[in-house]
């Protein structure tokens, strides 16, 4: 068993259920879960006991929320030492019109640049048009993208696109990853023989 650090941002709450259902996938591989908004990461959180690390945002406005970006920078040294991922939430995944998956990670290639992170693995999640949850001026925009783009359009209802199996095998081959990381071995100690 290992402990394992999910950090996310979120904005309007989908990028938090995937990072749940991240969780969930690993503590069902038998594996200690912490789960945290980095908007309120607890001053007593120690990285150093964590074998495996996931992070994911959101892309609004073309990129990354900055405490995300942040977080990722004051924590850059330990990301590279254990098995970490990224995931990555918006709705261009999601795009009928548009190569929206080469859209998002150009967004990912300018936050890993940023960032000086390599993540070993990265997922592109669609995410969700919550026009119930937007004020006036967003639900106007979001709605014009979506007509221009083909896309869904009833401001009066939520949209989801998250594919949850691909974020479920996702979660399962982060875990195999942290499964096979040495950091979890316990050597023997090695004497020098004269």
């Amino acid at each position: 068993m290992a402990k394992v650090l999910v950090v996310y941002a979120t904005r309007e709450g989908q990028t938090r259920k995937v990072a749940e259902r991240i969780a969930k996938v690993v503590e069902r591989r038998g594996h200690e879960v912490v789960l945290v908004d980095v908007a309120h990461v607890p001053r007593t959180l120690k990285l150093g006991s964590f074998r495996g690390i996931c992070v994911g945002g959101p892309i609004h406005v073309g990129g990354y929320p900055s405490e995300l970006l942040r977080f990722v920078k004051r924590y850059r040294a330990r990301l590279e030492l254990v098995p970490s991922a990224f995931f990555s939430v918006g709705l261009a995944v999601a795009s009928r019109t548009t190569d929206g998956r080469a859209e998002t990670l150009v967004c990912v290639d300018r936050f890993v640049a940023k960032s000086g992170w390599s993540p070993s693995r990265v997922e592109l999640v669609a995410g969700a048009m919550l026009y119930t949850k937007y004020n006036f001026f967003v639900r106007w925009m979001m709605r014009r993208i979506a007509e221009k783009a083909g896309g869904d359009t009833d401001v009066s209802r939520d949209y989801e696109y998250t594919d949850w199996l691909a974020v479920e095998r996702f979660a399962a081959e982060f875990a195999e990853a942290v499964e096979g990381s040495r950091l979890l071995e316990n050597p023997r100690p090695t004497f020098a023989t004269a």
